[in-house]
Order: C-alpha cells, then sequence, then structure tokens
C-alpha cells in the first residue's frame, strides 16, 4: 500500500521548534513526510527541502518592503528570499496527499504545492499581532499577516491553534468555524512530584526571552527576595553561554 505523501512547511529552525516537532512525530505515523523549514532534516521526516541559510522569510528588499507600506500583499508573496529559495525544488515533487502550513507566513506556499489537496493550517500565534512589541512589524507585517488569514484559513480543510482564545478570535475575525485546539504540551507521562526541600522555592522561565512574554512579571515580585529562592531561565534554542552550555542560567 503506498503511503499518503504529507508536506510540512515551518519558516523556522526545525530543530528548537518543539511544537513542529511533536506534529511531525505524529505526521510520520500516517505517511511519508517531506518538511521545509530553517536548518538540516529531523532524524522521523522522510524527505527534507532546506530554506536557504540567511534567507528572510519576509521581504527584505525595497521594492518588497514598500509594497508592504503600501498594503500591496498579494504582489509580495512567494517574493521573499526564503520562500524563493524552496518554491523550485517543491514544485519538482510528486503531488501531495496534504499540506500543513505552521503560521500564517507559510500559508502561500502551502497552498501553491497543495495542487487541490487538503491544506492544514496551524497556527502557533495570533498572527496579526505577533511582534506587537515591534511598531515596525505591527505597521508593515501586521496588516500582512492579517491580509494572509483573511485569504487563506477559509480555504483550509483544517485550522488549529494553541488555546481557546486564540480559537475564539480566529473564528471571530476571519468567519470560520473556530478552530481544533492542539495545546503545546508534549506525551503524557505518568510522574511524581519531586521531594521539596523546606524554605526553598525555585522559579523557572522554560522558553524564550522577548518582551511580548512579559517574564519580568513572575520575577518582579521575587526580586530582591534572594532567601530560600532560586530563579533561572531555562533556555530555548542555540546556547546563549560562552561556554555553550544549555543548562538553566541563574537570574
Amino acid at each position: 500500500m503506498t503511503r499518503k505523501r504529507i508536506l510540512s512547511i515551518s519558516y523556522t529552525p526545525l530543530a528548537t521548534d518543539a511544537r513542529v516537532q511533536r506534529q511531525l512525530r505524529i505526521l510520520s505515523e500516517f505517511g511519508h513526510v517531506t518538511t521545509v523549514g530553517y536548518g538540516p532534516a529531523l532524524p522521523y521526516v522522510d524527505d527534507h527541502v532546506e530554506v536557504r541559510k540567511g534567507a528572510h522569510s519576509l521581504p527584505a528588499t525595497i521594492p518588497g518592503v514598500t509594497r508592504l507600506a503600501l498594503r500591496r500583499h498579494r504582489g509580495v508573496e512567494l517574493k521573499a528570499p526564503g520562500e524563493r529559495s524552496v518554491i523550485d525544488e517543491i514544485d519538482a515533487k510528486p503531488a501531495w496527499d496534504l499540506v500543513v502550513a505552521n503560521d500564517a507566513r507559510a500559508l502561500p506556499t502551502a497552498f501553491r504545492a497543495a495542487r487541490g489537496a487538503p491544506v492544514w493550517a496551524d497556527m502557533h500565534e495570533w498572527a496579526p499581532e505577533e511582534n506587537a512589541a515591534s511598531r515596525v512589524w505591527m505597521l508593515l507585517v501586521g496588516p500582512y499577516m492579517d491580509a494572509l488569514c483573511r485569504r487563506y484559513l477559509p480555504r483550509a480543510a483544517a485550522v488549529t491553534t494553541v488555546g481557546n482564545e486564540l480559537a475564539r478570535l480566529y473564528a471571530a475575525r476571519y468567519g470560520i468555524e473556530p478552530p481544533r485546539v492542539v495545546r503545546n504540551a508534549g506525551p503524557f507521562q505518568e510522574l511524581k512530584p519531586s521531594a521539596t526541600v523546606a524554605g526553598q522555592v525555585r522559579l523557572v522561565h522554560s522558553g524564550i526571552a522577548v518582551p511580548q512574554r512579559n517574564i519580568e512579571s513572575p520575577i518582579d515580585p521575587v526580586r530582591g527576595r534572594d532567601e530560600g529562592l532560586t530563579r533561572a531561565l531555562n533556555p530555548i534554542g542555540p546556547p546563549a553561554s560562552s561556554n555553550g552550555s544549555k543548562t538553566p542560567q541563574p537570574l
């Protein structure tokens, strides 16, 4: 029996994208999986199209940025360096049975590649405000993400997102059925709490440290209360320390 051909597109470094990795492990149980993303192939996929290193997934030229500023959004689809670096290789492959678009910026590539096959849109963020901390992003890129969602989400065979509130927002703004919720959780494990040490509390943030995560909120209340309290960042992605350590870094 021929295995179903599945294409998963994510303009992220696949080696550090935990949600995409969980998705791919499940997809690999159902078919022949090809990925599109930054960095080398993951060990549990069958084929890979690597986005050229340093090639942005958003317009990076003066004409492209000008089109964003003028809201000429159709004119920038599939024109970003990252998109252009993979289109020909995707086009040369046989037809797909399912195409997965991870986030709004992957939607144009996904619908071009699908050629009529169903597209599953997995929305990891609230796309129009994904980088709300940046005024430039909100002025230029936010409206483009909104336009992509308006054009493509109603055409998707399935839409999923990470939580109930985002599902409500996507349904209300884009006139689609409420997306199914697929939470950012690992496989279920039977675990027991470790023993506690009397008088000691450990505050840990596991994830990226960017302004929109507002990680100072849990840090500020305990600032200066050092007795019996440990604070640490658990880094995501390439090591930031000079010695290459990926261990939690004290705050």
